[in-house]
């Protein structure tokens, strides 16, 4: 007899899409006391959209998304859902003061928020009070970091692949770039990929933009291919 109880847990916020099919463009309303799935099919003008997911569940071998794009609730399979994208929901936040220093306390203020931290922008300045160098470095990081979030990941150096990877994870990267906004060293955050762009946070606006990877690699590789996460 086929189980009619989900095992499912909260994730932290995350955006997605559903592969170009058509046997894709479905969702499930209820999983919980289901003998037997109700299927109901997606308009195809909505698939082609982002689904914001909130919990990941297990059901009869089958690993399934929870998304809540209000009034409309349901459960999509992971099956269904493209491998080639993510985006992870972070929220915006914009640098209190137009200075290198405030743009890498900001980074790190937006992926500490992610991961539950309730950290303060003063906290994280602070770190650069007895500082001689404008532009901090990952160890510099490494403490609060672990401190509020856990663990403590250096991601320099990596391959695009395996920051990928960690995204689909649902953990932000903060990447050192250079020649931003015609700076030669700030930060952003990394929050997610398509197949040719990344999605990324500049702190010196507040707002969520795109970048191809080969632009991406060239900022980087300005500012010595340094980045962290948790």
């Amino acid at each position: 007899m086929k189980s009619t109880t989900i095992a499912s847990e909260e994730t932290r916020s995350f955006y997605v899409k559903l592969k170009r099919s058509p046997m894709a463009d479905w969702f499930v309303p209820e999983l919980e006391h289901q003998v037997k799935i109700r299927k109901i099919k997606i308009p195809r003008q909505v698939a082609k959209g982002e689904f914001k997911i909130s919990r990941f569940g297990y059901f009869n071998k089958h690993a399934w998304y929870f998304f809540n794009d209000d009034p409309v609730t349901g459960w999509l399979p992971l099956k269904s859902v493209r491998n080639n994208y993510r985006r992870l929901a972070v929220s915006a936040v914009k640098q209190p003061a137009d200075d290198a220093q405030s743009s890498y306390a900001t980074t790190a203020l937006m992926l500490l928020r992610y991961a539950g931290s309730d950290v303060t922008i003063a906290t994280l300045s602070s770190l650069f009070n007895n500082s001689q160098m404008e532009i901090p470095l990952p160890a510099d990081f490494f403490t609060i970091i672990v401190q509020q979030a856990g663990s403590f990941k250096n991601l320099s150096n990596k391959k695009l692949r395996r920051l990928r990877k960690h995204l689909r994870r649902e953990r932000p990267i903060m990447m050192w770039v250079g020649g931003l906004h015609g700076s030669l060293g700030t930060s952003i955050l990394l929050t997610g990929f398509n197949k040719k762009l990344f999605f990324y946070i500049d702190p010196q606006t507040g707002t969520v933009n795109t970048i191809a990877k080969k632009q991406l690699l060239k900022r980087w590789k300005a500012a010595n291919f340094l980045a962290i996460s948790y």
